[in-house]
């Protein structure tokens, strides 16, 4: 039986609505409490990276999440 820690959990955030993302895709603030795709990566404050392939819905969704070295929270 293997118990899972605080420490072995992934973090998960809310995304935005109709957001089509890889692995690894570069997340940002969308100003609204959710994360949205980063549209320009080299210039974006990027705050996680998507740990999961995924298309979110008609409306946002919990997504697998990692975070980014210039993440603050």
């Amino acid at each position: 039986i293997y118990t899972l820690s605080l420490h072995d959990a992934l973090p998960i955030l809310l995304v935005k609505a109709g957001e089509v993302l890889l692995e690894n895709e570069g997340l940002v603030s969308a100003g609204d409490g959710t994360l949205a795709k980063s549209t320009t990566p080299a210039t974006d404050q990027v705050l996680f990276f998507s740990r999961e392939k995924i298309t979110v819905g008609a409306e946002a969704q919990l997504v697998k999440v990692r975070k980014s070295g210039k993440a603050t929270a």
